[in-house]
């Protein structure tokens, strides 16, 4: 991870300045950024229909080292740098990974021409982009509770009981989300438009984000998706 590297390299170019505190920062972002990576990483799973295997507020919870380490950055004016570095970690991964897959599997299952014959093709049709969509939301979900969690700092605050009703809702698959309804708003995704545009995953209170990180993310992911769209085939 180039975030890790780059550390280690300015430690191993300047060792006289490596005082103590300066040793117990480096070793808070390492953990830190690693356990981060892994959640985006872990995150792709959703992109498949598949549950992630734990995220990262799972680790909060269980893990009070990471809570400490996280406190560390903050004492040492580091959680402004991570939170760069994430949005800028998740931007990546929504336009390399996310997106594509997401017109990919919108364009091959839909059939790709215009118009739909038979009631049949269009049940499948509206299906394969249900699918499309609940996919994408679980991703863009699980992704939005990392950057509020850090952006708010969420970690120092609300009670296990609060921590549990988050934590398991970052488990969602799309499966999960097509069963309880989570993707209703898939729809719209039938038309030209994108049906993702201007929705936002609601967090575990059913309301808006309060993060401004989170908000320019789902602004990156409308823009991404209308660049992105394919363009319908003329008949």
């Amino acid at each position: 991870m180039a975030a890790v590297a780059d550390v280690r390299m300015a430690q191993l170019a300047h060792p006289e300045a490596l005082t103590p505190e300066l040793v117990e920062a480096t070793a808070a972002w390492t953990a830190v950024v690693t356990a981060v990576a892994q959640h985006l990483q872990d995150a792709t799973a959703l992109l498949q229909g598949q549950p992630m295997p734990v995220c990262f507020a799972d680790r909060c919870d269980a893990e009070p080292e990471l809570r400490r380490q996280l406190d560390q950055l903050c004492t040492q004016q580091l959680h402004g740098l991570l939170m760069q570095w994430l949005v800028t970690s998740v931007q990546e991964r929504l336009a390399v990974h996310a997106v594509p897959q997401f017109w990919q599997h919108y364009r091959e299952l839909a059939g790709g021409h215009y118009p739909l014959v038979g009631v049949a093709q269009q049940r499948r049709c509206l299906a394969s982009a249900f699918t499309a969509v609940a996919r994408l939301h679980a991703y863009m979900s699980a992704q939005l509770r990392l950057v509020r969690l850090l952006d708010l700092k969420s970690w120092r605050s609300g009670g296990e009981s609060a921590r549990g009703s988050r934590t398991s809702a970052c488990g969602s698959s799309g499966g999960d989300l097509a069963s309880s309804g989570g993707g209703g708003g898939g729809g719209g995704g039938s038309g030209a438009g994108s049906p993702m545009v201007g929705v936002e995953p609601a967090d575990e209170a059913g309301g808006p984000s309060e993060s401004p990180a989170a908000a320019e993310l789902l602004t990156v992911l409308g823009a991404l998706l209308q660049v992105r769209r394919p363009v319908p085939e003329q008949p």
